[in-house]
């Protein structure tokens, strides 16, 4: 049977749970790229969006705006630095370095320019990249020229590695000279990332009657998505959703996690309120044997 988006109640969200749900929803479904869903997907954008301005106006002008905007631009500055690093390298003396650099060109060109992308995407995007270079550091890179191909087989697709062995060092970030700025563009986007995601607590945390009934319509949008993707798998399968369902449930997950310990926590706390107002059966009172 093919596995469909589960359901979740947002209406039991707070509202910078909802907020943020809808934010990194939003990022991988326009990710998906499904002409399928375009239609509801832009209402859902487009609400969603009134809900983020609806937050702002309420919030008025965050002076974080300014350090977000800057930390951004330092995000975007050690990327481009980066890439034309890597790019001058392939006019190095060294044949191995030469091989080396086409190679992380080939992890970095993969995802395109992100930085002309709305935040959310750019930063999935610098995620990922940064994930696939940490993992072309350690691997062992080879030439175009493999052995499957000297023993008659066919050509491998060019990735990272899984290639005839140039040099058996796996610290190929340290070898092109490019870890400093491997590691620079991490902790940009973590200053980004920490502030975008402070401003956002701050202005979901302010709630009024339009701010409500903004909400209200992107969870709407939200669940209108929802019902178009589950419809087109129950008459189509899930193949074109797969990786989109599979994201979603696991996010969904979580935020039912979340709520169900927030449920426990609260059940706790009632219960010794209980006990410290009426006491519990058995316990020793003053005046009481």
């Amino acid at each position: 049977m093919a596995t469909e988006i589960k359901t979740i109640n947002l209406a039991r969200m707070r509202q910078a749970e909802d907020y943020t749900f809808h934010s990194l929803v939003l990022a991988d479904m326009q990710a998906c790229d499904e002409p399928s869903i375009s239609e509801v997907l832009g209402a859902y954008e487009a609400a969603f969006n009134a809900f983020d301005k609806e937050l702002k106006t309420a919030g008025g002008e965050d002076p974080l705006t300014k350090e977000i905007t800057e930390a951004n631009s330092a995000t975007e500055r050690c990327y481009v630095g980066m890439v034309a690093t890597i790019r001058a390298l392939l006019y190095h003396y060294e044949t191995t370095i030469v091989e080396l650099a086409r190679r992380a060109l080939i992890v970095i060109d993969r995802y395109g320019n992100p930085t002309n992308l709305a935040y959310l995407q750019e930063y999935g995007i610098i995620d990922n990249l940064l994930q696939d270079l940490r993992a072309f550091d350690t691997e062992e890179v080879g030439s175009s020229s493999s052995g499957a191909e000297e023993e008659g087989g066919e050509e491998e697709e060019e990735r990272p590695g899984g290639l005839s062995v140039l040099t058996t060092d796996t610290h190929n970030l340290t070898t092109l000279g490019i870890n400093g700025w491997v590691d620079q563009l991490q902790l940009s986007r973590d200053r980004f990332m920490q502030l975008f995601k402070q401003r956002n607590t701050q202005q979901s945390t302010i709630e009024t009657g339009t701010t409500r009934q903004a909400r209200k319509k992107a969870d709407d949008a939200y669940r209108a998505v929802v019902k178009r993707i589950n419809a087109l798998i129950e008459v189509n399968g899930d193949e074109s959703f797969a990786s989109l369902v599979a994201t979603l449930n696991n996010l969904i997950d979580r935020q039912k996690s979340v709520q169900a310990a927030r449920n426990t926590r609260n059940a706790s706390k009632n219960s010794s309120s209980t006990e410290e107002e009426g006491g519990s059966t058995g316990e020793e009172r003053p005046g009481e044997l």
